[in-house]
């Protein structure tokens, strides 16, 4: 201890504070308990200092590894444990005055929890790190399985739940792992599909039949591991029964629609905000929709590229049936039918009110045209409600659409 004292005053004196004086202890103690050899408290502490320093060496050579060749999440907590957590840990850690610390935040959850959010894996100082980064790279092997899709299916979890991917504090893994057990649920017959995460909104229907008459839910989650290594597989098995009581809540409250996220459909037309069209443009449209029958009619607008404020004008011209517009509203994304709402509704957004989608709507709005009822009746019997809620909340909150 006094060679502690001396060095960490720079033997100028071997008065420390108390506070010091216990973090050298529990360092010490921290050591020893690495110990491969045992015989005296020096014998056990040089032993357990070169098993600190290995772990350390490993550590800082698996974050590289990771580092060169992290996946392009767009997420503020999950670049931070790489790009600035890490690094800042492995430059600043000190094992033999500070071996049981971690300033650090690593709050990028883990798939089981947050491990400095309480005790929960009961472990110190690099022990954590290493423990932390050792499960963080396994669930990016999981992501990596799913890369080809990760990026669509992010899109569309954004779309469907209203949120930004950047300022998410969940776990990636938890999504993936979900969608993926949905997916396989459907396509488990099919080898060549079983990294899929991409789910249509027909499927999503199928799914959901499914997971309602299912006999048992974990023996279908053990048939889904089967897809994996033995060592993902591993891992992936506590996280059965999580997922298996969500899904027995969502049938409670019949809920289940809203854990599976599907895709944007094909043939949905999203409508460029920003558009602009000489007047030329617009009138020549008007022209030709005058001597076409509904589906050429339905074509020719969809295919003419006019921006929101054009088709307000068209539709406010009732030039086109309400079976017509009706038909429009269907080939919309969900974005556009939010977009639309929100700039011609605009009384009804005001001060950041929540919309329901449902009757009270007709108390929200004042409803002058043809189209604007066929509009309000579909955003109300729709079955993307929930999207195009989530898209609503998402304006109203001051997001930008790109």
């Amino acid at each position: 201890m006094q060679t502690f004292k001396l060095e960490k005053n720079r033997h100028r004196s071997t008065a420390i504070s108390i506070k010091d004086y216990q973090r050298i202890l529990k360092s010490i103690s921290f050591i020893c308990d690495h110990a491969t050899r045992q015989g005296t408290l020096e014998i056990r502490y040089a032993s357990g200092l070169k098993e600190v320093e290995r772990l350390v060496k490993e550590t800082r050579q698996q974050a590289d590894i990771y580092l060169k060749k992290q996946r392009p999440l767009p997420n503020e907590r999950y670049r931070s444990i790489l790009t600035q957590q890490l690094p800042d840990f492995l430059s600043s850690y000190d094992e033999h005055y500070h071996a049981t610390s971690c300033k650090e935040d690593f709050d990028y959850p883990l798939l089981y929890g947050l491990p400095l959010e309480h005790a929960m894996y009961h472990k110190q100082g690099i022990d954590l790190v290493a423990y932390y980064l050792s499960m963080f790279c396994m669930e990016e092997r999981i992501l990596h399985l799913f890369h080809e899709q990760l990026s669509d299916f992010l899109t569309s979890y954004a779309v469907f739940y209203g949120v930004e991917i950047e300022e998410l504090g969940i776990n990636f893994c938890e999504l993936i792992i979900t969608q993926a057990f949905f997916s396989f649920s459907l396509k488990s017959f099919s080898l060549k599909h079983r990294y899929e995460l991409l789910i249509s909104h027909e499927q999503k229907q199928q799914i959901i039949q499914i997971i309602k008459q299912a006999e048992d839910l974990f023996k279908l989650y053990q048939a889904f591991l089967s897809i994996f290594d033995t060592d993902i597989k591993q891992y992936l098995s506590g996280y059965g029964q999580i997922l298996i009581n969500k899904i027995t809540w969502a049938l409670k409250e019949d809920t289940l629609d809203q854990l599976i996220v599907h895709e944007m459909c094909k043939n949905e037309i999203e409508v460029n905000i920003h558009a602009f069209n000489e007047p030329e443009h617009f009138f020549t449209l008007l022209k030709h929709l005058e001597g076409c029958d509904t589906q050429k009619r339905i074509e020719a607008v969809l295919h003419s590229e006019i921006g929101f404020y054009d088709y307000i004008d068209l539709f406010d011209m009732q030039i086109l049936s309400k079976d017509e517009y009706f038909l429009l509203f269907q080939m919309f994304d969900s974005m556009s039918l939010a977009y639309l709402f929100y700039i011609h509704f605009e009384e009804a957004c005001v001060f950041h009110q929540r919309i329901e989608l449902d009757d009270t709507l007709y108390q929200k709005v004042s409803i002058m045209q043809d189209w604007e009822e066929v509009f309000i009746q579909y955003l109300i019997t729709c079955d993307r409600k929930m999207e195009i809620k989530n898209c609503l909340i998402s304006l109203q909150d001051g997001a930008v659409r790109k």
